[in-house]
């Protein structure tokens, strides 16, 4: 897949919300630069911001491939997290034959990702810990879909750095369990696509499993 093509898509997409947030009645400013933000965002680079009476978001727009290089999200997320009337809109367009919703599937219930946690908890006495990884690492994805849903945000990219991202940036996990579950996410990813990743051992598998108790428990 080409950067032309990935950028095309942004493009496309960022046009298209603009016209969306217009149709709304809100001012629109795409890219917006300098004067244009407050002082707050000017070291960010924003993709577009769409401003009314009653509110102010700040709208990225990443493909899955340009979201895994997006290191600057958090910390955008956190200047606009105690910002009255201020909000982040993570937005992930697909690309066309790229990303295919799950159709016919179900999310996990809270039982079967408790269930799953302990399937972990069996393989890491077992000190199989790819293996642990991988289990734990469904449980973890499953739990951001599932409180994401709770919360009625909507999770629209069936990829795991995007669940983890937009999550964060909604305030469904904190800093500490975004910069565990991102690692871990991209860990798995290479991983499951036969890449050499970080070998895991006890405490990064029962990090994620920790970090996946927390986010069902909040």
């Amino acid at each position: 897949m080409t950067q032309d093509l990935i950028d095309k898509a942004e493009r496309r997409k960022i046009a298209s919300i603009a016209r969306e947030y217009r149709s709304k009645g809100y001012r629109v400013t795409l890219q917006p630069r300098g004067e244009d933000l407050p002082p707050f965002l000017r070291d960010f680079d924003i993709d577009l911001l769409a401003e009314s009476s009653q509110e102010h978001v700040a709208v990225e727009v990443k493909t899955r491939r340009s979201l895994s290089q997006a290191h600057d999200l958090p910390q955008l997320a956190r200047a606009l997290q105690d910002r009255p009337g201020w909000r982040l809109e993570l937005i992930v367009p697909r690309l066309r034959g790229a990303d295919r919703e799950f159709y016919g599937h179900q999310l996990l219930n809270r039982q079967q990702i408790l269930d799953r946690l302990s399937e972990v908890e069996v393989l890491v006495r077992q000190r199989l810990f790819v293996a642990a990884t991988l289990v734990a690492w469904t449980a973890a994805e499953a739990a951001l879909r599932l409180v994401a849903q709770q919360n009625e945000v909507r999770l629209t990219v069936p990829t795991s750095a995007y669940a983890v991202a937009q999550s964060y940036s909604m305030g469904l996990i904190d800093r500490e369990q975004y910069d565990l579950l991102y690692a871990a996410a991209d860990s798995v990813n290479a991983m499951t696509h036969g890449y050499s990743a970080n070998a895991p051992n006890r405490e990064y598998v029962m990090g994620i499993l920790t970090a996946t108790e927390q986010i069902l428990n909040c």
